[in-house]
Parts: structure tokens; C-alpha cells; sequence
């Protein structure tokens, strides 16, 4: 006899596919909630006023037809009498086999009772026969048992739907350890975390559902609340005093252009905590192009001025060498000096890199740019005061921690709502919003085209001896019938256009090109040795090119709205007018629409977050893990305010657990947030996936 297997037991390969998933504990397997729940526990019935509501009847079926729609697929139209109102209700079904057909006709000869699930649709030209229902979720004459709280997992490619809700009804046996004491639990109202599992993988009601999801949520939100408090209490309690700034005055004043009132206001409440001795912990968040990096300049020469070392840091090479050229080009004249420290630095060997080491070691050498290569271990600081992070959300957190312990300014070209802001960055951190652009700008116009101009406005722009950026949202071509077909891949338009400008150099940069290659592209762009850059998103941070006055967004209904306005950034950075088109064929689109109405980066944030993609592309891919949290806390204001008071009142190790355990309970590529509305039966066009 072979080995006896078990219904829920998994074979080593799915096995494999899990782990492949990052899908690896037990607190994993706890986290892989539902993503829609349908309530099948009553009967509805149907009516006008369900349209677009999940529906749950029982009738009887009286008639079968079957048919072939224009694209060849096959369709079966049953025809069942509710038994509750005695409307008639179609319900279709694609891709029946004939199977399916004969047991509906002997289902129908039966005059048995029929359960069904699905949406609601209504057209009133049908009058009381206008009721159907495609594609249901439920069909079957097992009525009993089936009256009960329906959900759909996620699908794991090799793994039946049957199969993985065995397996996680069997792996709730291992229990978790709570993290949180029973007297807060408590008085919360909330449940035990294993209850609290077993509730929302597998409701018997949709009360249960939402209780143990809302447990699930405030463990989300307290991870996050958590955080922010302990950094709160790890707050030093003063930071660098300075006691001179003329000669950063004096750097201000032989400026070509006078600061905006956003910029004098950062600098002079950063220098007058710094003149107090009081710790500086800011965000400076702006729009692309409003001239944040003077502020963190002038913060870095207040700091040097007074003997203090201070360093930023960039998340790109490119980037890190752009602010070390304008940075020289601020202190000539000066016996101030600059080290530019990347990753090619510290690999030289020689008595150059060995010198500059050593001016940095022994604090002759007071500005400091560079990647995350100031963090080697191969730096020493004399006097390190203080820390500016660049782009600060594509750092990693521990990256970012890293260098928190001295004053730290971070800066961000993605503007977000000050509210919101505050409750991400905790109420510790100064918040600065520049709104104002410089002043010797002349801005960038946005277009829309469908596709047939491209050529002219190209041309133009290099008649002119300007350079063009070219984003495409795919590196390859899509394959034949798949939702990718005919969307423009950057191998593509590299080679057309090539084709089309054999006269000018055309160069193809993506994530997928070698950094050496990428360095080397975009240092000929940057001198004017490129015309014209065909790119993915890669070019939407660090590329500062002011010859660069064209920017052409191909199937721009395929980004995200904020993203397409840092893109945007891209041009428009110098004296000379710019243009962004943003092409599609998609006329109808409400990102592009908010684009060609406003170029207001602050006003844009607020419009993605809270109707189109919530805090979507805010952050970018590096933080998906984050937006998780952020998403939670948009979703759900007032639970994370109470939150925070609950956060204030644990003691640190109890908060410290909780976070370490949060972190054990993360999937890597699964970071959804979790919602708690799943009873409300909201309408299609209102979005009815229930995310987990």
C-alpha cells in the first residue's frame, strides 16, 4: 500500500511554489486572506434596487439554451423563476461544456430548487424580465450547503483553489503567540489573533469576517503607529549649535536669482533650530523643479561653516555627481572643499581615493555627496552633524535609520497632503512644502496627442538642438492576444526611431541595462552627445538634462498619475520652454485629463490618493511594503489617530514585539492593505474587489 495522503497535504513541488512565493511560515500562511467574500447566507431575492449588488436566490430553472457569441465562444442562458418575488432571472455562463448543458436541462426536469450567486444586473426595457446574472459564483442544487460565506483565494499558479483552502484550514492548527495583552484586546473589543485568523480566512458569517479582519487591520496600523512612537522616544534631544552663517549669507546673496519664499522660509527655520542647538529632524517635499536642493545646500554649508561635517546622499550615481558639480559650483571662491564618494570611488585604488579618505577622516574636508557608499565601513567622519537624504523614500529603512542619528533633513520630489504626511513621517518631523517654482522657468506645456504628430513635434525639437525623452511602459513587445499586444516597448521605438532620425544618436536605456552602460548613457545625454533617450520609468528620478525640452509618454494610459508628473519633471528644467505629450488612444482617460488640467504636484498627489490609485505610485515600487500601511491609514483616519494614543501608552519592548512579529507576518510581493467595508454590497463601477 502507498502512503496514506491527506486532503489538505501538498506535494514538495507546490511546496516549492510557495517558498518561490515568499510564502514560508506559518504567519504567512495566516496572511493569505480571502480577496473577495460573497454572502450566500441569505436569500435576496432580486429587485431594481440591487443593480450591480452581489445577489444570492433560489428558484427554479425553466428553460436551456445554448448558442456561439460573434467571437466563436460558447454560451448557456438559463432561465430561472425566483421563488422569492417570482421574477424571471437569466443567468448566463461561458465556456459551458456540454456536460454543464445536460445537467441544467436535467436540473430543470427535476423542478428541484437551484441556488445561485453572482452580480445583479437590471435592464428596465425588460420590465420584471430585465434581471440577469453572468458568470456566477454560485449554481447548484446542494442549497443547505451552500448557504454559507463564499470566498476566493488568491490563485497560486499549481495549486487548486480546493487544495490551498485545505491546507490553510489545516495550518490554522499552528497557533500564534499574541503579541498584545488580553486587557487591550479587551477593552478594544478585539479578537485573539488566532481567532481573529480563523474569522477571516474562514467566516460562517460576514460579521465574523469583518471582526477578524478588523483585528488583522489594527495589527497593520499599529505596526506603523508603533514605529513612529519609538522613533518619537528615540528622539535626541539637541543637535548641532552653530553660531556664524555670514558666509552662507554671503553664498546666498552672489546667487543669479533670489530665493522663493518657500525656499528663505526652510532655510531660515532649519538655520534657527541649528542656531538653538535644537535637533533638526525635516522633510522638505516639493514639486518637481521648485529647487529643494538649494535648501539642502545651504543647510550643508550653516553645518560646515561652524566646523561640521555634513553629508547627502542620492539614490543614484547619476544623481549623487549632479549635486557634487552644482555643490563645487556654489563653494568656488571659497577654502571650502567637496568629496563626491559613489561605488567607483571606494573600488579606485591609488593615492587619490586614499587622500580623500583621509581629508574626510580628519575633518579638512567638511561636504560630503555621495550613494549609499558614505555608509561603507571604509568612512570616517571627524565631525559628521549632519545627515540629507535625497529622494529619502527610495532609501531602505534601514539605510535611512542609519544615518538619523545626527540632524537629517530628507527630501522628496513627491509631494503628499500635510495631514498625511505628518502621520507617515510622525509629528517630529518639520515639515516644509515648497511650492513655488524658481522664477527663470518657462515651464512645461502639456499636450495630448493619439500618435499621429510624434514625428513633427520630434523634429522640431532637434531643429532647435534640444534632446527628447521617449518612456515607454514596456521593454519587450507583449505577446500575440495577451493585454499587452500592441502596447510600445522601448525596443521597438528605439528601433523605429532610429529608422526615422538616422542623422541623430538614439540610445535605449531600461532596469534591465547594465549600470556601467546606463552611466555611460546617460553622462553622453547629460553632455548633449544623445538626442534623443528612449527609456522605461527608470529616467523618473535623478536625470536633471536642461537642453532636454521634450518628453513624449507613450501609452500613457498604462501609468499612474503621479508617476506621469515626475516624468514630466523630467523636462523643463532650465530657461528654454518645454513640452510633455502625453499619447494614447484612450481619450477618456482620468489620469491624462488630470494632467492636461493642472500641473500642480501637491493638487495632483491629492487626486491620486484619494480617487484614482489611493497612495498607488506615491512612493514607487521600491516601498510597496509601505504603501500597504500608508493605504490603511488613508482608508481608515480615525483608527489610526485612536491608534497612535494606543501606541503612546505600550511600553517600548511591547511595541518592539509587535513590529518584530509584523515583520515575520510580511509577504514580499503580497502587501495589500487590508479593508474592513466587505459587508457594504457596493455597485460594479465602485470597484467591488475587497483587497486583502
Amino acid at each position: 500500500m502507498g502512503k496514506k495522503t491527506f486532503p489538505w497535504e501538498l506535494t514538495k513541488a507546490q511546496l516549492n511554489t510557495l517558498e518561490k512565493n515568499h510564502i514560508t511560515n506559518k504567519y504567512h500562511y495566516h496572511r493569505l486572506l480571502p480577496l473577495h467574500y460573497m454572502d450566500n447566507t441569505v436569500e435576496t431575492g432580486v429587485s431594481q434596487e440591487l443593480n450591480g449588488c452581489h445577489v444570492t436566490i433560489i428558484g427554479r430553472i425553466i428553460d436551456v439554451k445554448t448558442g456561439t457569441s460573434s467571437k466563436g465562444a460558447a454560451w448557456l442562458r438559463c432561465t430561472v423563476i425566483n421563488k422569492k418575488t417570482g421574477y424571471h432571472v437569466g443567468v448566463m455562463n461561458f465556456f459551458a461544456t456540454k456536460r454543464v448543458e445536460k445537467l441544467y436541462s436535467y436540473w430543470m426536469t427535476l423542478q428541484c430548487d437551484v441556488l445561485i450567486g453572482g452580480e445583479l444586473s437590471y435592464n428596465p426595457q425588460f420590465g420584471d424580465k430585465g434581471f440577469s446574472i453572468v458568470s456566477p459564483d454560485t449554481f447548484t442544487i446542494d442549497v443547505e450547503k451552500n448557504m454559507v460565506v463564499k470566498t476566493v483565494l488568491s490563485s497560486i499558479k499549481g495549486i487548486s483553489e480546493e487544495k490551498m483552502r485545505a491546507f490553510l484550514e489545516e495550518k490554522l492548527k499552528d497557533r500564534e503567540e499574541d503579541t498584545l495583552p488580553e486587557e487591550l484586546l479587551s477593552r478594544l473589543n478585539l479578537d485573539e489573533i488566532n481567532e481573529a485568523v480563523r474569522k477571516a480566512l474562514f467566516p460562517s458569517t460576514m460579521k465574523e469576517a469583518v471582526e477578524g479582519r478588523k483585528r488583522l487591520l489594527f495589527n497593520d496600523i499599529l505596526n506603523f503607529a508603533g514605529r513612529m512612537e519609538l522613533e518619537k522616544r528615540d528622539t535626541p534631544s539637541g543637535g548641532i549649535k552653530i553660531t556664524k552663517c555670514e558666509l552662507t549669507e554671503k553664498i546666498i546673496a552672489s546667487l543669479p536669482y533670489e530665493l522663493t519664499n518657500g525656499q528663505r522660509s526652510a532655510y531660515e527655520s532649519i538655520k534657527y533650530e541649528m542656531m538653538q542647538g535644537n535637533y533638526v529632524n525635516a522633510l522638505v517635499q516639493g514639486d518637481v523643479g521648485c529647487g529643494k536642493t538649494i535648501i539642502s545646500f545651504l543647510a550643508m554649508l550653516l553645518a560646515a561653516e561652524n566646523g561640521f561635517q555634513a553629508v547627502l546622499l542620492a539614490p543614484t550615481k547619476i544623481l549623487a555627481k549632479q549635486h557634487y558639480d552644482k555643490l563645487l559650483s556654489l563653494i568656488k571662491g571659497t577654502s571650502m572643499s567637496a568629496s563626491l564618494i559613489v561605488s567607483d570611488t571606494l573600488n579606485k585604488k591609488g593615492s587619490e581615493t586614499d587622500e580623500m579618505l583621509r581629508e574626510i577622516a580628519n575633518g579638512n574636508c567638511k561636504l560630503i555627496v555621495g550613494t549609499h557608499s558614505v555608509m561603507s565601513d571604509r568612512l570616517r567622519f571627524k565631525r559628521l552633524g549632519l545627515s540629507i537624504v535625497d529622494e529619502e523614500h527610495r532609501f531602505g529603512v534601514e539605510q535611512r535609520e542609519a544615518v538619523k542619528s545626527i540632524d537629517y533633513i530628507g527630501m522628496s520630489a513627491t509631494p503628499i497632503p500635510r495631514t498625511l504626511a505628518t502621520a507617515i513621517y510622525g509629528d517630529t518631523t518639520k515639515i516644509f512644502s515648497v511650492k513655488e517654482k524658481p522664477g527663470n522657468r518657462k515651464g512645461v506645456r502639456t499636450l495630448y496627442d493619439n500618435g499621429i504628430h510624434l514625428k513633427k513635434y520630434i523634429q522640431q525639437i532637434l531643429d532647435l538642438h534640444q534632446q527628447i525623452y521617449v518612456v515607454c511602459p514596456m521593454i519587450v513587445d507583449g505577446k500575440k492576444g495577451s493585454t499587452t499586444e500592441g502596447v510600445l516597448s522601448t525596443e521597438k521605438a528605439t528601433k523605429k526611431l532610429q529608422e526615422m532620425f538616422p542623422d541623430y544618436r538614439v540610445e535605449e536605456m531600461t532596469g534591465v541595462t547594465s549600470n556601467e552602460e546606463t552611466d555611460a548613457i546617460l553622462n553622453d545625454f547629460h553632455d548633449g552627445k544623445v538626442d534623443i533617450l528612449v527609456s522605461t520609468t527608470v529616467i523618473e528620478v535623478g536625470v536633471d538634462v536642461p537642453n532636454a525640452t521634450l518628453i513624449l509618454i507613450m501609452n500613457a494610459e498604462r501609468f499612474g498619475l503621479s508617476q506621469m508628473h515626475q516624468l514630466r519633471g523630467r523636462v523643463g528644467r532650465g530657461d528654454k520652454l518645454s513640452f510633455c505629450v502625453l499619447v494614447s488612444k484612450d481619450t477618456e482617460n482620468e489620469n491624462i485629463k488630470t494632467l492636461l488640467e493642472t500641473d500642480d504636484g501637491f493638487e495632483i498627489a491629492e487626486k491620486d490618493l484619494k480617487f484614482l490609485r489611493k497612495s498607488g505610485d506615491l512612493f514607487g515600487s521600491e516601498q510597496s511594503g509601505r504603501n500597504k500601511y500608508i493605504d490603511e491609514i488613508v482608508l481608515y483616519p480615525n483608527l489610526y489617530k485612536a491608534t497612535q494614543k494606543i501606541a503612546a501608552e505600550l511600553p517600548s519592548e511591547v511595541l518592539l514585539k509587535h513590529i518584530e512579529r509584523s515583520e515575520e507576518c510580511e509577504i514580499r510581493g503580497r502587501m495589500r492593505a487590508i479593508t474592513i467595508d466587505i459587508e457594504k454590497k457596493r455597485k460594479a463601477e465602485d470597484d467591488q474587489v475587497v483587497t486583502s
